[in-house]
Order: C-alpha cells, then sequence, then structure tokens
C-alpha cells in the first residue's frame, strides 16, 4: 500500500494503491494470487495495496474505474487540481529495461497533472528503489511531491517511533526541506489479522505516536492515507485525527468520495486506480487522485454585488494545514481558509484572471485560473413582500429595470418558494405548495455583464380544507377511507370500511396537495413500505401530500410509496407499499378540477352535459360541475359519464381532446405521473401529452381549447394538478 503523504499530499498515496487494484484486469497477477512473490514475509512490498482493500473498492457500487479516459487526459472530478501515485508497481520490467522503465515526468506534467505521491517505506524493512528517481524526475518536471510510508503495526516490523524515522531517513529534501509526508494505513496485505492484531485503542496509539516522532523530527504532521472500513473496524471511527488531512480512497463517479468517520472534510480524494498517464508504463492501472481545489469557471459579477464562490472541493469547510492564496482576485474579494472567494467588488473589469493556490506545510500542492468579469451595477427594485396560498397560483411581473440603451435586461431568482419560477422577462409564476417564509434574491443582468440585485420575502400559507370533497372509494369491494373515531384527533390511524356516506368518510383533496378531515390532514408514520397512513396536524410536509397517479394511484410525496389497502376486512389499516397498481392501491377521488399550470385555467365541459363528441376547452377555474372530472381506476378520466379521449383526426403531433361515451378505448386511457411542476397526461395510443395551448400566454383569459401535442415534462403547459 502507498503511505500517506503530508497535508495535501494525500492524492497521490490513495492513487498508487488503487492502481494495483486493476492490476488484475490489465494481465498482472491479481493481488493475493502470491503469483510472482518472494516467499519472504512481507511480499507485497512492491504492490500499491493490500488485497483486501482492492476487493473493497473494486466492489464499490460506481465501479472502480471512474473518471478515466482511454486517452490518459487528467478527468475526475470537473476543474479538479489532480495528480498520480506511484510505487515500484508503476516501473515495470521490459526487455528495454530489465530492472524497471522509469517514469517521464515532463510527459506526465505535460499531460495537466500537477502533484505526484510516491512510495517511500514500508515497515522497518523495505525502501521503494525507484523513489530516489521519481523524487528527482517529479521534482525537475515542477510537480510537488508527497512521499509516503505503508504502515505495518504488526509486531516485529518495528515500533511506530522507529517506522516514522525509517521513513524520515529515506525521503529526501527538496530545497533543503523534507517533502511533505504521508501515513498509508489501511488492511493488513499479510498474515496477523486486517487490524495487525492490535486492539482499536492500540491502533490509535500506534498511530498518534508515528505522527508525533514524524513531527519532532520534521516539524509537520503525516497525511492519513486509509478507507472508511478499515477506520471503522480498526480504530472504531476515532476522532483523535480529525483535525489533520485526510487522503481518502473512494472509487465512484460521484461528485464527492465517502468520507472517513472522524474527518469533516478531506484533502486528497484517490477516485480510481485505471488510469492511463503519459510517460507512466503502467496503462489501465495507475492511480489518480485529486486535490481539494476546484475551478469554478467563468464568475459574472457586479461592483457592490455580494461573492461568495467555493474554490475548494463539494465538501465544505476549512481543512486544518490546507492553506489558500490568491492572487489577481479583483479589488474588494479575499479567500478564506475554507478555500471561499467572497467580499463585494469595488471595480468594474471586463476580464480579471486571477489564481488560487493550495499549499500544505509552505509546499505548492496546485493552483487554478478563474476569470472574473465584473461589470458596472444595475439598479434593481424589490417586489413589495408577497403572500401566497399554498396551492394558489402565482402570475407576478417584478418591475422594469433601467440598463444602458440597446442592452437588453434578464431575470433570475434565487430562493423562490418551491413550485415557482422566473421567466427571463422577470415573470414569476406557478403553483406553490410548500408554507413558510421564503427569502428570495432578485438578480438582473444586461449584455455588458452589468448586474443588480434586490431582496424581499414571500410568505406562503397552509391551505384551508377546500377542493374536492366526497369519499375516497378504494379498489377493494366498496371499501372507502374512514376516520374510524370521527373525531380527527391526531395520531389515529385511517383504515377501510363499509363505503356510508357519513362524515368520517368526508374528505377534502385541497390545494396544496393534502388529504383532510376536519382539519386534519392524512400523514404516514414512516418513510417506507408498510408505514401507517394516519391523521396529522398540517404542517405542509411532503408526507403530507399526495399525488393522483395512473390507475387511481395516490403516491406520498415524501417516501415515493403508495396507498394501499392490504385486505378487505373491515377496519384494515391502511399503508404504504410499493406503487404496483393491484386493485388494493387503486382509489377513486371526489370528482374535482383538473388545473393547468398555466396559472388560472381548468378543463372545461363547455356544454355541462352528456353531448358526444363535445370539444374540451381550458377555462377560468370557477369550481362548477363542467371542471368536476375524476380519475378513474381504469385510467379514464370522466365527467358527466363520460371519458376524455383523444380525437384520432388532426394533424399529427396536435389533437383535440373531446368526450365520449366511455368504451374502453386505448384513446380514452390516460397515464398519468409526475412532471415538473405537476402531473403529466400522456395518451398512449397517440404517444402525446394533454396541453394546454396558451402556455405562453401572461394573463388570466379564457382559451377554448385544449389538445395532446409531444410530450416533455419541462414544458409548464404540459403540467396540471388535479384539485
Amino acid at each position: 500500500m502507498r503511505g500517506s503523504g503530508r497535508p495535501g499530499w494525500l492524492v497521490a498515496v490513495v492513487f498508487l494503491g488503487l492502481l494495483w487494484g486493476s492490476a488484475g484486469a490489465a494481465g498482472a497477477a491479481p493481488a493475493g494470487s502470491g503469483a510472482g512473490r518472494s516467499g519472504t514475509p512481507h511480499d507485497n512490498v512492491a504492490q500499491p495495496h493490500s488485497p483486501r482493500l482492492l476487493r473493497e473498492l473494486a466492489g464499490a457500487p460506481d465501479g472502480s474505474a471512474a473518471g478515466v479516459t482511454a486517452g490518459g487526459a487528467p478527468t475526475g472530478p470537473a476543474g479538479a487540481v489532480l495528480g498520480v501515485d506511484v510505487a515500484a508497481f508503476e516501473h515495470p520490467k521490459t526487455s528495454q529495461y530489465p530492472k524497471g522503465a522509469p517514469i517521464d515526468w515532463s510527459k506526465v506534467a505535460a499531460a495537466g497533472y500537477q502533484f505526484a505521491a510516491v512510495k517511500v517505506t514500508e515497515g522497518n524493512y523495505y525502501v521503494n528503489p525507484f523513489y530516489a528517481s521519481d523524487l528527482a524526475g517529479a521534482t525537475k518536471a515542477g510537480l510537488p511531491v508527497l512521499a509516503y510510508a505503508f504502515a505495518n503495526p504488526k509486531a516485529g516490523n518495528g515500533t511506530p517511533v522507529g517506522q516514522a524515522r525509517y521513513l524520515v531517513g529515506h525521503a529526501g529534501k527538496v530545497n533543503g526541506r523534507v517533502p511533505p509526508l504521508a501515513l498509508d494505513i489501511e488492511y493488513n496485505p499479510y498474515k496477523g489479522g486486517e487490524c495487525y492484531g492490535l486492539s482499536k485503542a492500540a491502533m490509535v496509539s500506534w498511530l498518534q505516536q508515528f505522527q508525533a516522532e514524524a513531527l519532532t523530527l520534521t516539524g509537520q504532521v503525516p497525511v492519513i492515507y486509509t478507507i472508511r472500513d478499515w477506520w471503522h473496524r480498526c480504530t472504531g471511527d476515532s476522532h483523535v485525527f480529525g483535525p489533520d488531512l485526510l487522503w481518502v480512497a473512494s472509487y465512484t463517479t460521484a461528485a464527492r468520495p465517502a468520507l472517513v468517520h472522524g474527518w469533516g472534510n478531506w484533502a486528497v480524494w484517490q477516485y480510481t486506480s485505471t488510469g492511463t498517464v503519459p510517460g507512466i508504463d503502467a496503462p489501465g492501472r495507475t492511480d489518480l487522485d485529486a486535490l481539494n481545489l476546484i475551478a469554478p469557471g467563468l464568475q459574472h459579477t457586479a461592483v457592490g454585488m455580494q461573492v461568495s464562490v467555493p474554490v475548494s472541493q463539494v465538501v465544505r469547510g476549512a481543512t486544518p494545514g490546507l492553506a489558500y492564496v490568491a492572487s489577481g482576485l479583483p479589488d474588494g474579494l479575499a479567500v478564506d481558509a475554507a478555500g471561499v472567494v467572497s467580499g463585494l467588488p469595488v471595480t468594474a473589469d471586463a476580464a480579471q484572471v486571477s489564481t488560487v493556490t493550495a499549499a500544505a506545510e509552505g509546499e505548492v500542492l496546485g493552483s487554478i485560473g478563474v476569470t472574473w468579469q465584473v461589470g458596472s451595477a444595475l439598479t434593481v427594485t424589490a417586489p413589495a413582500g408577497q403572500l401566497s396560498l399554498a396551492g394558489n397560483p402565482v402570475l407576478l411581473s417584478v418591475p422594469p429595470v433601467s440598463a444602458p440603451a440597446g442592452q437588453a435586461v434578464s431575470f433570475t431568482a434565487a430562493g423562490l418558494p418551491p413550485g415557482l419560477s422566473i421567466s427571463a422577462a422577470g415573470q414569476i409564476a406557478g403553483w406553490p405548495g410548500q408554507p413558510g417564509s421564503y427569502h428570495v434574491t432578485l438578480i438582473a443582468a444586461d449584455g455588458q455583464h452589468d448586474m443588480g440585485e434586490a431582496f424581499f420575502t414571500w410568505t406562503v400559507t397552509p391551505t384551508a380544507d377546500r377542493g374536492r370533497v366526497g369519499p375516497v372509494r378504494s379498489g377493494l369491494r366498496r371499501r372507502c377511507l374512514n376516520d374510524p373515531g370521527d373525531t380527527a384527533r391526531p395520531g389515529t390511524r385511517i383504515g377501510v370500511v363499509s363505503c356510508d356516506g357519513r362524515d368520517a368518510q368526508r374528505w377534502a383533496l385541497a390545494q396544496d396537495g393534502s388529504l383532510r378531515i376536519r382539519g386534519r390532514c392524512l400523514s404516514v408514520n414512516g418513510s417506507g413500505p408498510g408505514a401507517v397512513a394516519e391523521l396529522a396536524t398540517c404542517s405542509g410536509q411532503a408526507r403530507q401530500r399526495w399525488t393522483i397517479g395512473t390507475g387511481g394511484l395516490l403516491g406520498n410525496g415524501a417516501a415515493g410509496q403508495c396507498l394501499t389497502a392490504p385486505r378487505t376486512r373491515h377496519g384494515t389499516t391502511a399503508r404504504l407499499a410499493a406503487c404496483t397498481g393491484p386493485a388494493s392501491q387503486q382509489w377513486l377521488l371526489p370528482p374535482g378540477p383538473v388545473v393547468s399550470q398555466v396559472p388560472g385555467g381548468c378543463l372545461d365541459d363547455p356544454r355541462n352535459g352528456t353531448a358526444s363528441h363535445t370539444a374540451v376547452q381550458v377555462w377560468p377555474c370557477a369550481g362548477d360541475a363542467a371542471q368536476n372530472w375524476t380519475a378513474q381506476p381504469d385510467r379514464t378520466i370522466q365527467i358527466h359519464g363520460r371519458c376524455l379521449q383523444a380525437r384520432q383526426a388532426g394533424a399529427a403531433g396536435a389533437r383535440p381532446v373531446e368526450l365520449d361515451p366511455c368504451r374502453g378505448s386505448p384513446a380514452q386511457r390516460w397515464t398519468i405521473s409526475a412532471g415538473n411542476t405537476g402531473m403529466v397526461l400522456r395518451n398512449p395510443s397517440s404517444g402525446l401529452c394533454l396541453t394546454d395551448p396558451a402556455g405562453t400566454r401572461s394573463g388570466l383569459a379564457a382559451h377554448p381549447a385544449a389538445v395532446t401535442g409531444p410530450c416533455g415534462a419541462s414544458r409548464v403547459a404540459l403540467s396540471w394538478q388535479f384539485r
């Protein structure tokens, strides 16, 4: 295994370990197979990792080849500073180089890598024969080196003090100083147990003694390289080392590594063992690492606007020992210990380039460039504080902004209530669903990078018990959802009984998606299959919001499960289960409106009767009988005993919808699924979706047609809500 290095150089160590992990796939003998071993008690010295660690990481859910390209170009986390991790394994013997092929460090640097971790020692019995040449070559190519030891705490391999002295004695010097150090501690590759025969307390003490001796000899605390599972098994998730730098091995394509318990951040992340690096003769078998530094891309701001841009990796928070330095930042900005550039720009500048550098123990680990465009300030006027009812449509135009002649202004916003969005023209629309107080930042920008912002508060209040009211019928033997005590007391378990029309069965599907009875909301106690349905005080939480799905399914917003009556027996408690669509999950709700997510419009029967081939329209929501629709368990949507259907005639991609006698034909069946802002109603026979043709309207005027058109859940005109 590779040893850990000093803070900020953990990357190299982890990288080597992962590299060996892919050796078997590349044709080399699998780790732990015994092939090519010397037969000595320490036959793992040339390998980057222990066989157990390789098995652990190779079995990671995301695989062990994250971020690798065949051409060898650095990839990994977007914008991150990357490095390589090498040991003797990266110097394979060839006919040209019978003692081991050298690494061409100039090619490594030219490929874009900015640092290297190199194994120095293992225990008190092994020195990497290529370390001195790798240190010299990498340094000449401008790559800082992290020198690491592979720890072997098993009795007989030297004390922790002795192993620390062994590392320091062979690490050499660069410009008169010992390079940053790291300690690789992981599964024991030899006999004696994965924790080297030590208890958790003894292992923690061993590591502390190693670090203390290294600190005494060099003035620096070694970075610790490890893996989450080993740390749990062998130290009991010790938090003693939390202030030190962490080099974590985590092979994943995720945006962040799985942190080792005991640390709140990471300094280096070994993210793959299957890299191909120009200059290293180990194609597809090299470990790659990312430094806790990432390029944020082109930054647009303006004079007087608050800036907060992280250049550290996804996991936030300061890492002790890892320092950030910046040069060329716009006046008024600075970088802090957590790697966040913040402040208020004071001077406009069309293009200013800054450099942010990360260093540990005074040694530069990597740097990134950030281009800033600082515009002049625009004056933005915030709307007055807004008050909305959860589930009610919103349409608000923000005050105009005065910009330089010929420059169009576009708007964005942060902090809007969920369900609302803003157009570039400054129109805020949608259906707020979550009650609460929201602090909104309104931002305006023109084509010259001039920007301005304003702030206001948007309060969303809970919805009262209004909406479609009546029984909620189960698909099982005429059973209805029932409040057994008819008291609406919080904590009451809700079950199914014979439908009798009593008040205990009169439910209201409110505009915020809650299902209510006498002021209480149907909620779930738990989050997975088997969670019980019960009454609770209405709070707007996701567990109290329900969506109507295909075939009359009632989906719970928090659990991703469906309301189920598991048996037909009188009084059976309703529970959550996976949404598979049996009769026990089919519910018929009271009639009510189907509301367009373009504010103000409802699906409407213009004749308010039973005439066949009646063209359905979108009309201002009135709550009358012409807008009382039901989503039936047979996947039809009905009103006045007629079914909504997609007319077969008409241009492809835009067919009117109409009412006709229910025949069970494919044109009358609809699937209902969640979209970005509501439900999407798809007609499988045509492959088209129900559309509000006035999807771009700016007012609430009546529109006489509803059509089926191309599906696309991101379009507001395709989003509907059952109310």
